[in-house]
């Protein structure tokens, strides 16, 4: 059960970012009438107690922290969709090579050397900053027999316009020498999820694993992890 004090400090959280979101909109807005350069993405890592924020929301994070550092969450019953249910919502439509290279600034993260080389691949999208028919990321969904569903994203941020965000006391694993952050859930009807996020100077990456065998979360997130490492970045 969530509390009244958790579902107030999600709705403080919530209004924060929006503002956030507004405030860079603006920015972005104000830089476009005045015919000035709009500034590329960036990467900021904060603590918590150095963020704008309202101490609703710093509570928030904090509390969010110490349950991610505790191992996997315990989520209520359908919080966590099922492998199928995911595979029936996601169109099958996978782009050409040739597409990718010619919409991306980058040619997309090697898979070879990763787990990924036996899954079987669903879907591939667009991600990050749109313009025009051009991308600066992309997502590639995989099913991956006997494990789950696993998607990948990947974005050349600074080519975009947008702010990444990171807390200091999230960063809670290393891909190589980069700081990540790995987070587990298991739901109640027995099914879990996995993800994994790090940034680069090039790129920010996301894995996330769901899987109807919440009981073997773990090894999912060790899953990804190996997937991070053997990347062709």
């Amino acid at each position: 059960m969530v509390s009244a004090q958790e579902r107030s400090n999600v709705d403080a959280v919530g209004q924060w970012l929006r503002q956030l979101t507004n405030e860079a909109v603006a920015r972005q807005q104000e830089a476009l009438l005045q015919d000035a350069p709009i500034a590329e993405g960036d990467y900021v890592v904060k603590s918590i107690a150095d963020l704008d924020a309202p101490p609703t929301v710093k509570t928030h994070f904090q509390n969010e922290v110490i349950a991610q550092h505790a191992g996997a969450k315990t989520m209520a019953t359908g919080t966590i969709p099922s492998v199928a249910a995911l595979i029936a919502q996601t169109p099958v439509r996978v782009l050409s090579d040739d597409v990718l290279r010619e919409r991306l600034p980058v040619p997309p993260a090697g898979i070879d050397e990763t787990p990924l080389r036996a899954a079987r691949l669903v879907n591939t999208d667009w991600s990050g900053t749109r313009n025009g028919v051009n991308a600066t990321g992309l997502s590639r969904i995989f099913l991956l027999e006997g494990i789950g569903f696993i998607e990948f994203s990947e974005d050349s941020y600074r080519l975009g316009a947008g702010r990444i965000l990171q807390l200091k006391e999230a960063l809670n694993a290393t891909v190589g020498n980069t700081p990540a952050m790995s987070h587990m859930e298991r739901s109640v009807d027995g099914r879990g999820m996995a993800s994994l996020s790090w940034v680069t100077p090039e790129k920010s990456f996301q894995l996330r694993l769901v899987t109807d065998d919440g009981a073997s979360v773990e090894k999912g997130a060790e899953l990804l992890m190996q997937i991070a490492e053997g990347l062709d970045k």
